[in-house]
């Protein structure tokens, strides 16, 4: 099982999501619980805000894609490599266009 350092120690995923944990910190990925049902968790990466993670009852998800992530740590992994992978099109189609302009 994964460790996980919370504000004031270090614990499992699930230890610390039953102690409510209002923030879950990873090697690069650090989530910040804002509640609602499901849960929502803001996902950062250093500073750099990515996008939301949601912790329902059974699974994570990131709403980019249609799994349901077993740990939050996989959720966040998937929404950082999708928006990377949209800013790349993003760029690349932005280039293309000024070049035509």
């Amino acid at each position: 099982m994964a460790q996980i350092t919370t504000k004031n120690s270090t614990c499992s995923i699930d230890q610390a999501i039953t102690s409510n944990a209002n923030t879950l910190e990873f090697d690069e990925y650090r989530l910040h619980c804002v509640g609602g049902e499901p849960l929502t968790w803001r996902c950062f990466q250093g500073i750099q805000f990515v996008g939301l993670v949601f912790e329902h009852l059974t699974h994570w998800s990131n709403a980019v894609d249609n799994i349901r992530h077993q740990e939050p740590l996989t959720a966040a992994i998937a929404l950082d490599e999708f928006m990377q992978a949209a800013g790349v099109i993003r760029k690349a189609k932005e280039e293309r266009l000024g070049a035509v302009a």
